[in-house]
């Protein structure tokens, strides 16, 4: 494959999985990474690693651009690359659920999300690049996500879990090797793969079952301690005082009772790919 890609986002739990691919499939491939070149990477001529302060100059001769780092960068880097052809670009299914969140910073960064995917739509339209959006549920499998390895950590250091009533709320967790392989498969067939679309896993699973789950894989009982929910929310409202910053916050309280799915339909109808069942397994919640 002759065609340069610009990956952002190179060091995520995406990025862990689809540099490989990448690599196998012959591309020639700007991995930048706000971090540097991850621990994990082994030396490949065909992955140049660089920082964000070398772009745009960089990648001036791209061709296709994969965001699986934040998407207001990835929008705004695009304005500034003229020879695009194809923008891969993840952004989140929470723009569906915490659009209406109570609290004030998530509606922030969702609003900063919708507002990143219109503007790589604006932008794409002017100038006649192939577009396509996916909103990941909960991602796994790398030892990095701040969902299933942050409850890991928690687990370790306390032995038990807190839940929110039942925490009874179905989930779709997405491992992050599905959704490097669908990436792949975009930028390989990229016709009629245009538009955004939700992407999630092929299990549903309560809350509940997740955080089992995860006892499970570290070889531990479960001890779950069951909270009523305004309990449990103001919990975690201290929690946000004395950790700010630590991505917490009350209105994931409600959350564990409700439903987040995703209708993947459009996705399964356009693409080959099919995501596996949730599988978990100790390694996915260790740093690589």
């Amino acid at each position: 494959m002759t065609e340069k890609i610009v990956l952002l986002g190179a060091s995520s739990q995406v990025g862990f999985h689809l540099l490989p691919l990448l690599e196998e499939a012959g591309c020639s491939t700007l991995a930048v990474s706000r971090h540097g070149t991850p621990p994990w990477w082994r030396h490949n001529s065909r992955i140049r690693w660089t920082g964000p302060g070398q772009l745009p100059a960089a990648c001036v001769n791209a061709d296709i651009l994969v965001s699986a780092g934040p998407l207001p960068v990835a929008a705004e880097l695009c304005s500034c690359i003229s020879g695009l052809k194809q923008i891969i670009a993840l952004s989140s299914a929470s723009v569906q659920f915490k659009h209406n969140s109570s609290d004030r910073s998530e509606q922030q960064v969702m609003t900063s999300l919708l507002q990143a995917e219109q503007r790589l739509e604006r932008l794409s339209a002017s100038r006649s690049i192939s577009l396509t959006i996916f909103r990941p549920t909960m991602i796994y499998g790398s030892g990095m996500d701040e969902n299933l390895c942050r409850l890991a950590r928690w687990i370790r250091r306390f032995g038990l879990m807190p839940v929110a009533g039942q925490g009874s709320g179905l989930r779709q967790p997405l491992f992050a090797g599905d959704l490097a392989r669908l990436v792949l498969e975009t930028i390989m067939t990229p016709a009629g793969h245009q538009g955004i679309f939700p992407v999630a896993g092929a299990s549903q699973l309560s809350y509940r079952e997740i955080l089992i789950a995860v006892f499970s894989a570290l070889g531990k009982n479960p001890r779950l301690v069951e909270l009523p929910v305004p309990v449990y929310a103001q919990l975690l409202r201290m929690y946000s005082m004395f950790r700010p910053g630590a991505g917490v916050s009350a209105a994931m309280a409600a959350r564990q009772n409700c439903d987040l799915l995703v209708d993947t339909g459009q996705m399964l109808e356009k693409f080959s790919f099919r995501p596996g069942e949730f599988r978990l397994r100790k390694e996915y919640l260790l740093p690589p």
